[in-house]
C-alpha cells in the first residue's frame, strides 16, 4: 500500500453540488431495480411461510450472514438455511415484514440494497431493524450475497441536536487491519464542541508510518458540515459530509504532496456504539484511477 493511496483511504471529503457520487459503473436499469424488489418479496413471503428450503434458494450458494444477536457470521447456503429450519422449527416463530428505501448499483450486477425490517413476535412486540443487503446477478436471478442488521435501538445519537453533534459517535479511538496494514484512529471535542479533532496513524509493510488530522465542523456560509485534513507527507484535501440515514457518504478532493490532485468517494456507515463500517471507489490521483476498496468494519479500542 503506497502513500497516496493511503492518503485517498483516510482523507476528509464532501459532496459536489449537494450530489453524492457515484461509481463508473452504477446503473438505474429499472428491470433490475423490479428484479430486486421481486426477490426481495420472495424472501419475505418464504420467511412468514416458514419454508427453510425455499428461503434458501433466495441466497448464493457462498453468501454470508452476520448474525444480528451473536454477532456470529454463516458461511454458505446451506448453512443459512439450517439456521432458519432451526428457527422455525419453534412454535411460533416471528413474522417479518421490509421496507426497501435504497438500492445502489455497484456494477450491473452488483447491487446494494438498504432499508428496514420488523420482527413481530408471538406476544405482539415488535423488534424493527435497520440492515443493508448486497444483491449479485446469478443468470437471470438476483440472490443475496450477504446480509447486515443493525438494531433500530443503536440509531445514531438518539439526543444529536445539530449536524455535528450527529457525528458524536466517531468520539474515542479506533482500529481496523486490512491487508497488512493496520491503522488507528482517535476521534475528541475541541473546546466547547465546536469542531471534532480526528488524529490517524497507519502502518503498511514497506511504507513509512502515516499520520495526519482531520477537524471538522459546521460551516454557517455553506450551510453544511466541512472538514479538512492535512498527512505527514503534506498531503491535505477538503469538503463537506452529506447524511443518507445512518451513513455519511463523501467526495474527497485534495491534493498529493507533489501536487497531484487527489479524489475519491468514501461512505462511513454507523453500526452501533462500537463499530461503523467503510469503503471507497472512483479513487484517483492525478491522471490514474485507483481500484475500489471493499468495506472494511472499524471497531472500538
Amino acid at each position: 500500500m503506497n502513500i497516496l493511496t493511503l492518503l485517498c483511504l483516510v482523507s476528509a471529503a464532501f459532496v459536489q453540488d449537494g450530489n453524492p457520487a457515484e461509481p463508473a459503473a452504477a446503473t438505474n436499469d429499472e428491470e433490475s431495480l423490479k428484479a430486486i424488489a421481486t426477490a426481495v418479496e420472495a424472501y419475505v413471503e418464504a420467511f412468514n411461510a416458514r419454508d427453510a428450503d425455499k428461503l434458501a434458494q433466495c441466497w448464493a450458494e457462498q453468501a454470508t450472514y452476520a448474525l444480528p444477536d451473536s454477532g456470529e457470521t454463516l458461511v454458505g447456503r446451506q448453512a443459512i438455511r439450517d439456521m432458519f429450519a432451526g428457527m422455525f422449527t419453534a412454535s411460533e416463530s416471528p413474522g417479518l415484514s421490509v421496507i426497501i428505501e435504497n438500492v445502489r448499483f455497484i456494477t450491473p450486477d452488483v447491487a446494494v440494497e438498504s432499508g428496514r425490517s420488523a420482527m413481530k413476535q408471538a406476544d405482539g412486540t415488535v423488534e424493527e431493524s435497520r440492515y443493508s443487503a448486497i444483491h449479485v446477478k446469478q443468470g437471470d436471478r438476483w440472490v443475496l450475497d450477504s446480509i447486515h442488521d443493525v438494531a433500530e435501538t443503536a440509531a445514531v445519537q438518539e439526543h444529536a441536536t445539530t449536524p455535528l453533534a450527529e457525528l458524536g459517535w466517531m468520539v474515542g479511538e479506533w482500529a481496523d487491519e486490512s491487508e497488512g496494514s493496520t491503522s488507528e484512529t482517535t476521534c475528541q471535542w475541541t473546546t466547547n464542541n465546536s469542531f471534532l479533532t480526528r488524529t490517524f496513524r497507519i502502518a503498511a509493510p514497506g511504507t513509512d508510518v502515516f499520520e495526519g488530522t482531520q477537524v471538522i465542523g459546521w460551516d454557517p456560509i455553506a450551510g453544511e458540515l466541512r472538514s479538512w485534513v492535512f498527512d505527514s507527507d503534506g498531503g491535505y484535501a477538503e469538503g463537506a459530509w452529506k447524511r443518507k440515514g445512518d451513513s455519511w457518504v463523501v467526495d474527497s478532493t485534495g491534493f498529493a504532496p507533489d501536487g497531484r490532485p487527489v479524489r475519491s468517494v468514501q461512505v462511513y456507515t454507523y453500526v452501533d456504539a462500537n463499530a461503523f463500517t467503510w469503503q471507497s471507489f472512483g479513487r484517483r490521483v492525478g491522471d490514474e484511477t485507483l481500484p475500489d476498496l471493499e468495506e472494511v468494519r472499524v471497531v472500538r479500542k
